[in-house]
């Protein structure tokens, strides 16, 4: 456990206010999981770390219980935020109590752990309450934009104008994808860099046991909903009629679950797909050691976390040309790109990489690695924070 030298001054105070925390790290919850290695990462630097988050059904992590607020609002707590409708009346009911919650939960949280700055991760809501903590209490804060906060609730009636003011005042402004990043630049009239969103690698991780009657093994890992393409993947499999491999799916997800039951019972495929559904980051990453390549057929992405998982693992991967995917493999040469939402194409990838492997590449993994590289990200929020203090304070050591 990473633990805090109450013995010394802290380099820096730093709340983290987030839409979520994966608060049961090493169970099913996956959410945003990268943030609970990036407190980490801060925690190493010796800065003092509290986090708020609105209130979720799961039990706390114990490592981060004595860190963490949670506060209540009248919300469904088994809906993610970015899918509350505001057209429904209860929808909106459940939009104002999170806001005026959060906004409260905020302030106290100011007034008792005195921070030196706040990092939003999420331009919305999370932004509006250390927006709120700056107009009230001077606090300086951060945004780092993950997403669903640019391509979801800054879609939304009202929220894009908030949202727009939140970035145009915040001190510091990240994103975790290069595209995201152009997107928050134009919407906050400022520069907003590229910070990396990735895991720690586990330590001691043991390769997950899988069918030696196989020679090349493929993974999807990740949500079973249309938005990442799952479903054509599948339809992809079928096509491709590979006999001498495995597709393997992790994840969970009620979108496409029904799907994943039904080409997983087939009799012509059930052999050549294997579902382990949802996984801990120990069994995922021991999975990422047994195949051989990591399929990502997303429809809209940014850069997702499995993508710096694979360079972390030195894992090719077949992806589509959304997003910053398609970008990234061919700056480090580390697989193969085709188009969305194109059976025929990622249909003929996999069988190109089922004969030959990963033998035509010529993969970058070192610069990959330094650019998806957790610690890193950590080391310049601190290093900007520090920047942004100086100049807004000449007492500041």
């Amino acid at each position: 456990m990473h633990a805090f030298n109450k013995n010394s001054k802290p380099r820096l105070r730093i709340a983290l206010i987030s839409n979520s925390f994966p608060i049961t790290r090493s169970g099913r919850v996956i959410t945003n999981i990268f943030l609970a290695d990036f407190v980490d990462c801060l925690i190493d630097l010796n800065v003092d770390v509290q986090i708020l988050i609105p209130r979720r059904p799961e039990a706390q992590d114990e490592k981060y219980a004595a860190r963490m607020t949670q506060f209540s609002w009248s919300g469904d707590h088994t809906i993610a935020l970015g899918k509350i409708k505001l057209s429904d009346p209860r929808g909106l009911f459940q939009i104002f109590s999170l806001f005026k919650e959060g906004k409260k939960a905020a302030l106290d949280l100011g007034k008792k752990f005195q921070p030196d700055f706040c990092l939003a991760a999420f331009a919305t809501p999370s932004g509006y309450y250390a927006w709120n903590l700056w107009k009230k209490q001077k606090i300086p804060f951060g945004v780092w934009c993950l997403g669903s906060d640019i391509h979801t609730w800054a879609r939304k009636p009202g929220v894009r104008q908030l949202t727009r003011r939140i970035l145009k005042d915040a001190s510091l402004l990240y994103a975790d994808g290069l595209a995201l990043a152009d997107e928050a630049s134009v919407l906050a009239d400022q520069k907003c860099e590229f910070l990396a969103s990735a895991r720690l690698q586990p330590t001691s991780t043991k390769a997950l046991a899988v069918s030696n009657d196989f020679k090349t093994h493929f993974l999807y890992a990740g949500r079973w909903e249309k938005i990442k393409g799952l479903d054509i993947l599948l339809e992809a499999w079928k096509l491709a009629a590979l006999q001498d491999s495995c597709l393997h799916i992790a994840g969970h997800g009620e979108g496409l679950h029904t799907l994943v039951e039904e080409y997983s019972r087939d009799p012509q495929l059930q052999k050549s797909i294997r579902v382990w559904g949802g996984l801990n980051p120990e069994e995922l990453y021991g999975l990422y050691k047994a195949v051989d390549c990591v399929v990502l057929p997303s429809r809209n992405e940014s850069i997702p976390v499995v993508l710096s998982e694979c360079i972390q693992m030195k894992l090719p991967m077949i992806v589509t040309d959304v997003g910053d995917m398609g970008t990234l493999i061919r700056r480090y040469n580390l697989g193969e790109v085709v188009a969305s939402e194109n059976t025929q194409q990622l249909s003929q990838a996999l069988q190109r990489f089922s004969q030959i492997g990963a033998k035509q590449l010529h993969p970058n993994w070192v610069e990959a690695q330094a650019a998806f590289d957790i610690r890193h990200s950590a080391e310049t929020l601190v290093r900007d924070i520090e920047s942004v203090l100086r100049s807004n304070s000449k007492e500041y050591q």
